[in-house]
């Protein structure tokens, strides 16, 4: 099963593979184990390089290593020959392409060609070498690439089922812990956590909708606006009995949010959960918003009023 990799795990285990304690070495090699089996499409030629060379450093530092086992000539010949697009390419070429130190070719060559094999002090080097160059060259670029890729496919998923049950999606949604975050969840995303917020025009912490905004603009339609909206309604009304309590804000300020995407001045569009709703059912809104009396009703009402001007 397929499970998404955050920022905090991947760094964690780049930490812990590019150390010089061998106890830390073996736990990112443990993780990346788990890694193929819970996300097999992680795995390429660079990642089975890299825990080999550290499998070897590891045993090395055990005195279990000898020289035929130096991982590094196995890296070199992938390396530059699963990323040539020609053939006629050598592998010196190759290597110079992908800014691969040279003498890592000619020592790689001597081991596999030499009768005499290179000392254990070169393959040393060339393996500490060809982590580096996977250290920049993989790890770094992978976090900003694969791990968004990875993250656009659990989405596509998401999506699949908001389309299908969106009902059910947003009922989850509204659950404590989700867009009514904890106490604990704000102190994560170094959200206020004052009282301090405005009931009369409720807004979220920029941090806490930022978080969301990939999920929701992923999710968007106008026919999910219309029942985000008309269950957030709902909900402001079922919480009359505790208008300045800690859900009742964020239901309100989430409501505040969505109608203020209409507007052209005072919200950034990477702030925008969506693009201009110009076809809601407003009656229905009116109507869903005054039987849900609270502080920030006249504000909400306004913001509709204005948005069924266009």
């Amino acid at each position: 099963m397929a499970a998404r990799l955050n920022n905090a795990e991947w760094d964690q285990v780049r930490h812990n593979l590019f150390s010089r304690d061998s106890s830390l070495q073996k736990l990112a090699l443990q993780r990346i184990s788990a890694w193929r089996d819970r996300c097999p499409k992680i795995s390429s030629v660079d990642i089975d390089c890299m825990a080999d060379l550290v499998r070897c450093q590891v045993r090395d530092r055990s005195g279990l290593l000898n020289e035929e086992e130096m991982a590094f000539v196995r890296f070199v010949s992938l390396i530059t020959e699963g990323k040539k697009k020609r053939k006629s390419r050598t592998m010196k070429t190759g290597a110079k392409k992908l800014k691969i130190p040279e003498w890592l070719v000619d020592v790689r060559h001597r081991a596999t060609h030499w009768k005499t094999p290179p000392s254990l002090k070169s393959l040393r080097q060339g393996c500490e070498a060809a982590l580096e160059w996977l250290k920049e060259e993989y790890w770094a670029k992978y976090k900003e690439t694969g791990l968004k890729r990875q993250e656009g496919g659990i989405l596509n998923r998401i999506k699949k089922f908001a389309m299908k049950s969106s009902n059910l999606f947003i009922d989850v949604l509204l659950e404590d812990g989700f867009l009514v975050p904890t106490v604990e969840q704000l102190e994560e995303l170094c959200c206020d956590t004052s009282s301090s917020a405005s009931l009369t025009e409720p807004r979220l912490p920029k941090r806490f909708l930022r978080f969301w905004l990939p999920l929701l603009k992923t999710v968007s339609s106008p026919s999910f606006i219309q029942v985000f909206l008309e269950k957030l309604f709902m909900k402001q009304k079922l919480l009359t009995k505790e208008p300045n309590g800690h859900r009742a804000f964020y239901i309100a300020a989430w409501i505040s949010e969505v109608l203020l995407c209409n507007r052209k001045k005072g919200v950034r569009r990477k702030d925008r959960i969506f693009s201009w709703i110009r076809f809601l059912k407003w009656m229905d809104l009116i109507s869903l918003c005054l039987d849900a009396p609270s502080i920030s009703m006249p504000h909400l009402l306004q913001l509709i009023l204005d948005d069924m001007e266009h």
